[in-house]
């Protein structure tokens, strides 16, 4: 598979040394103590950030430790499998 055109640019039209457009937008769901839209061409994510909290069972139980949980969720669509 070719990724650059005989002229020397990608399929989108950038030249090998172009980054894709990129924004970031914070503070955008309310309901998070942080959260942040970040876009970079046509990728786009949504973070957020919810704590910290101390959870029962947790292992950390004091001062100077603690546990990281995390989520990850794919949109089905997003994937490019199917």
């Amino acid at each position: 598979m070719e990724f650059l055109s005989p002229e020397g640019l990608r399929l989108d039209g950038r030249r090998p040394t172009e980054l894709r457009r990129t924004s970031v937008d914070l503070g955008v769901l309310p309901q998070a103590d942080g959260s942040a839209w970040v876009e970079a061409g046509n990728t786009r994510v949504l973070a957020a950030v919810f704590g910290p909290y101390v959870l029962p069972g947790s292992r950390s139980g004091g001062v100077g430790g603690a546990d990281l949980r995390c989520e990850v969720s794919t949109a089905a669509f997003s994937t490019g499998k199917g």
